[in-house]
């Protein structure tokens, strides 16, 4: 394998299929990306796009719980379903903040580095966060993540997506049913504290 600087190629390698393949190649399915402060990239496709009101109704009446509900106990694993065109998965978590527990349906998306809470959910529990690039602490069942404001102004900007630095700080297990059309994630152990970093994933 090589790893070449732009306009530079190795003199011994012989690239003339290279030169050969089209050069207006696209990928199938469109991306956005967004940076914030610290260069974290979250990717999300630009298809079927879940707004705020698909959260209120369609995502919610497949969960069979409403969004932003209030919730006597917070909850433990993640159960959800794959929803819409393109089987994105969505699942409900309790977030508690200051006492307050309540229902949040979220976009499974290892293709974000890090977690995204909307300005929303954040109203609902009356929580300002002044800086979009600031992060926050909050509770995801039962345990601690920094978590990030969803950047406005976009087409995702109404969801709530838990990322990789979740999944991989707490030990997370994907369970999926394509056929029956959902999902559970279980997760090692319950609470181990903050973690600013993603080593989790390599140990």
């Amino acid at each position: 394998m090589y790893f070449m600087k732009k306009g530079v190629f190795p003199q011994n390698y012989n690239n003339k299929k290279l030169f050969a393949l089209p050069y207006h190649f696209l990928p199938t399915v469109k991306t956005f990306y967004t940076r914030n402060s610290h260069d974290d990239v979250m990717v999300i496709d630009v298809h079927d796009a879940i707004k705020s009101e698909d959260l209120h109704k369609k995502v919610s009446e497949k969960l069979h719980v409403k969004y932003l509900s209030n919730s006597a106990q917070e909850l433990d694993e993640v159960k959800g379903n794959f929803i819409g065109d393109n089987t994105r998965p969505f699942g409900v978590m309790t977030m508690k903040i200051n006492g307050q527990v309540k229902n949040i349906h979220f976009l499974i998306a290892t293709g974000s580095p890090k977690t995204y809470i909307c300005r929303e959910v954040l109203d609902s529990f009356k929580l300002t966060i002044p800086n979009s690039n600031e992060t926050f602490t909050t509770r995801l069942n039962k345990r601690q993540i920094l978590a990030n404001v969803t950047p406005g102004g976009f087409y995702f900007s109404d969801l709530n997506i838990l990322g990789t630095d979740y999944l991989c700080q707490y030990k997370a297990q994907l369970f999926k049913d394509f056929e029956q059309g959902h999902f559970a994630i279980k997760f090692d152990n319950y609470y181990s504290g903050i973690n600013t970093t993603q080593d989790n994933c390599t140990k």
